[in-house]
């Protein structure tokens, strides 16, 4: 994983997921005829109702690959933008105490504790404390935080959670939820319901209700009854297989979001309390051998979820510049033989030292007051 040196203090993330949760307001498409059935118009009522049925399966299929293909693209940009914060943090705390290091080198010369102290801070030690956050942040190392919430929005890694929702709303994907919707009427899939009541209306069709009529082997009245019962039969399997698919392909889609909500949300707490233990474990070997702590940013995700399901989440981007954040200094100050405490230690701001003057000059002596007139102090 590439590593940038920057310093970044994470706040909140933007992550919105508007429209993740709007589903489609499908149109009806009717109930089941139950009319008598005249042989004059059984034909044309077949090619009327093949007509809209197929009408509305494109408009199913176009409207659940849309929702699908929305909720692909808003998972894919969220999970760069944490990928790109976790990596941004990493690259923070690396710079930080490397450059922490640096500091206690001059101050304490080479010695063994410092050695150790190396160590801990080295990604590329064997079992660091950097290390292991470099590697739950990482999305190529094997089995990490970030690993598994990358497979599972990629609909090309086996059995992800998006590979297969793309599946279900694929109608080429074999046994697919829009396969079958799709094969249930096709005219031309072999014993669909369509394909059914396609032969049955059609007098060139071996032994088809239409071909018996025509032949003299039913009456009229006879076909007319087949006729209305192949119909009513028909349309009920048909509508049902459409409202069967709808309500799969929503009750999916808000398992879908539900899963990947967890699993963001389990990804960015385990990487957070990784970083927790890999701080707190350099932090207090650092104070335990040369005394005091170095100041680190706090690392906050946080998701707020509205009634609807979607995120609305503020962020503050982070501190682009390197050596912005602030190192507190271990020093002490003497005044008279006798050490001063201060409530603002001195710190290490983007290279030279700050200093608490006002507090400085008052040990000296100095008297502050305000000339309101003058708007002077």
């Amino acid at each position: 994983m590439s590593k940038k040196p920057m310093i970044h203090k994470l706040t909140n993330i933007v992550l919105v997921a508007t429209g993740i949760l709007c589903f489609t307001a499908f149109p009806s498409i009717g109930q089941a005829e139950s009319n008598s059935i005249s042989v004059n118009g059984a034909r044309d009522l077949y090619e009327s109702l093949e007509q809209k049925f197929t009408q509305q399966y494109d408009l199913d299929l176009e409207a659940y690959d849309s929702q699908y293909q929305q909720f692909l693209q808003q998972a894919t940009e969220q999970g760069e933008r944490l990928d790109e914060l976790f990596e941004k943090d990493w690259a923070y705390l690396n710079d930080l105490f490397q450059e922490d290091y640096e500091n206690l080198k001059a101050t304490h010369g080479e010695t063994d504790e410092l050695e150790t102290y190396s160590d801990k801070i080295d990604p590329n030690y064997l079992n660091s404390p950097m290390s292991e956050y470099d590697h739950e942040v990482d999305e190529d190392y094997l089995r990490s935080a970030h690993q598994s919430f990358a497979h599972a929005i990629d609909p090309n890694y086996l059995n992800s959670l998006m590979m297969d929702y793309d599946h279900a709303v694929d109608p080429d994907y074999l046994n697919s939820v829009m396969m079958d919707y799709d094969h249930t009427v096709d005219a031309d899939y072999l014993n669909s319901t369509m394909q059914e009541l396609d032969h049955g209306t059609d007098k060139d069709y071996l032994n088809s209700i239409m071909y018996k009529y025509d032949r003299g082997d039913l009456s009229q009245q006879q076909a007319e009854q087949k006729l209305t019962e192949l119909f009513a039969l028909s349309q009920k399997d048909l509508l049902e297989t459409r409202n069967n698919t709808v309500e799969t392909l929503n009750q999916l889609h808000e398992a879908s979001i539900t899963e990947y909500l967890d699993i963001r949300k389990n990804t960015v707490e385990t990487i957070e309390e990784q970083r927790k233990e890999t701080v707190e474990e350099i932090l207090s070997f650092r104070e335990e051998h040369f005394g005091g702590r170095i100041k680190v940013h706090s690392f906050d995700i946080i998701f707020e979820t509205t009634n609807n399901g979607s995120d609305n989440t503020t962020h503050n981007d982070p501190v682009e510049a390197k050596n912005s954040a602030p190192i507190n200094i271990d020093g002490s100050v003497f005044f008279g033989g006798n050490m001063q405490t201060f409530a603002q230690v001195p710190m290490f701001i983007q290279g030279p030292t700050s200093a608490p003057v006002r507090a400085l000059f008052v040990t000296f002596g100095a008297v502050l007051d305000l000339f309101s007139g003058e708007q002077m102090v």
